[in-house]
């Protein structure tokens, strides 16, 4: 078979793996839309404002303290199953659950501590300090990162699109009793509560499940005790590293929005975010889907088969996002209006903006996924660190400009310069590679 049309078959296997797991995504974010305009409508955008941020809070400290260990059961793991070393990828798995866990007790521990110090910078009303201490306690229920990784290696996206559903079906049920029974704003935080804790209990156990059906459960506490993976834990640093800086684009924007602005702004931020969001997790379906594909053709040295996968896989999500941008330009303002509340309709052009930096966001979602396998998560956090740092500086100097658009000019600044430096150091990695070979 030839290497173009082995190219083909990973691009229509990874198309395949993305329409199932998009399915599912869609699926869930049109739920997500249908609870958040529940809760618009219900609280109105202040509080709304107030209960994205308690969420915004407690997931920053989760991203910012816990390891990311799924990059390593994928980069690690390939390895081990393709050289059929069971024992090696068991020691493996207990090593990323334990670095889960104790992820999961510090962020906790943090959110917890620091609310009645952290909650006025993020422009809370004091009284909320409480409630935002105990929403803390929902990162104790983060302990799924080893798990998706088993599921991703093995492709079971149908498992993972099925543990997509858990939170929005929940919130939308307890968002409609909420709202009928006048809950207000507590009654909406317990539910987003559950929510967030079921779908953090689900993936575990769709793990287990899995790892029990590949033979590889049964002794999964003692296997491998001698085996050994060379720079897990430098890969585990930095990998945590880059995802903790990536992840800071979801959760620290409101919370910046919200001390500069006020919490009515956020709450406008977070449902042209919502949106936009289709879009977003679109990008990162496609990095998840392509990762373990990456990684086992980079491990068997096939890198002229990987290096064709990524501009048909970069242009493909580059063109839906354009389409969804253009979309939205005519259509955004009356679904923002008439599906939340009139007052929503004001963030069209943060919503402009944040699809825009969205189809960069597509079009960027293969590079990442590439630095991983080759090993290089250094390059991922070096990518990162200046995307963030871009974003941080450029929101806090346009919020005060031009108000509220600011926040989603920002975004497409930020993940402009993120494709720019991917792509870059992929294909110095390319090069260097095929130099090698070729001195070799």
């Amino acid at each position: 078979m030839s290497s173009g049309v082995e190219a083909t078959g990973s691009f229509r296997r990874l198309l395949k793996h993305f329409a199932m797991l998009g399915g599912g995504k869609t699926a869930a974010g049109l739920t997500g839309l249908v609870y958040l305009a529940i809760a618009a409508k219900a609280l109105g955008a202040q509080q709304l404002g107030v209960l994205v941020l308690i969420h915004a809070y407690a997931l920053a400290f989760a991203e910012l303290v816990s390891f990311k260990s799924w990059q390593a059961v994928i980069r690690y793991g390939a390895d081990d199953i393709s050289r059929n070393r069971p024992g090696a990828f068991q020691r493996l798995l207990r090593v990323c659950f334990a670095a889960d866990a104790a992820g999961a007790l510090l962020s906790t521990a943090l959110a917890a501590g620091l609310a009645f110090v952290l909650a006025p910078i993020a422009g809370l009303p004091p009284e909320t300090a409480p409630l935002l201490a105990l929403y803390s306690l929902v990162n104790l229920f983060t302990l799924k990162a080893a798990a998706t990784g088993v599921l991703r290696l093995y492709d079971r996206f149908d498992l993972l699109a099925m543990q997509a559903q858990v939170t929005p079906l929940i919130r939308l049920g307890g968002a409609i009793i909420a709202a009928a029974l006048g809950w207000g704003l507590t009654g909406f935080v317990i539910v987003w509560f559950i929510g967030a804790a079921a779908a953090g209990l689900a993936l575990p156990l769709l793990g287990a499940r899995e790892l029990a059906r590949q033979g590889r459960w049964r002794g999964i506490a003692t296997g491998g005790r001698d085996a050994r993976h060379d720079g897990l834990w430098r890969f585990m640093i930095f990998a945590n590293g880059a995802s903790t800086v990536k992840l800071s684009g979801t959760h620290i924007p409101p919370l910046l929005v919200g001390g500069v602005l006020g919490p009515a702004a956020a709450g406008l931020y977070k449902v042209a975010f919502e949106v936009a969001n289709a879009l977003i997790k679109g990008a990162q379906l496609a990095e998840q889907v392509i990762y373990p594909e990456l990684a086992r053709l980079i491990s068997a040295g096939r890198l002229g088969r990987a290096a064709r996968l990524l501009p048909r896989a970069s242009l493909t999500g580059f063109a839906a996002g354009t389409l969804f941008t253009i979309i939205l330009w005519f259509f955004g303002e009356p679904v923002l209006a008439r599906v939340f509340s009139e007052e929503f309709g004001e963030a069209r052009m943060l919503l402009i903006w944040l699809a825009a930096s969205g189809a960069l966001a597509a079009a960027a979602s293969p590079f990442e996924p590439t630095l991983y396998a080759f090993g290089k998560p250094q390059m991922v956090l070096g990518a990162q660190a200046v995307s963030a740092a871009t974003r941080i500086l450029a929101m806090l100097l346009l919020l005060n400009l031009i108000g509220l658009t600011g926040a989603g000019l920002a975004a497409f600044i930020a993940r402009g310069v993120t494709l720019g430096v991917m792509v870059a150091a992929c294909i110095a990695l390319f090069r260097g590679r095929r130099h090698d070979k070729a001195g070799a």
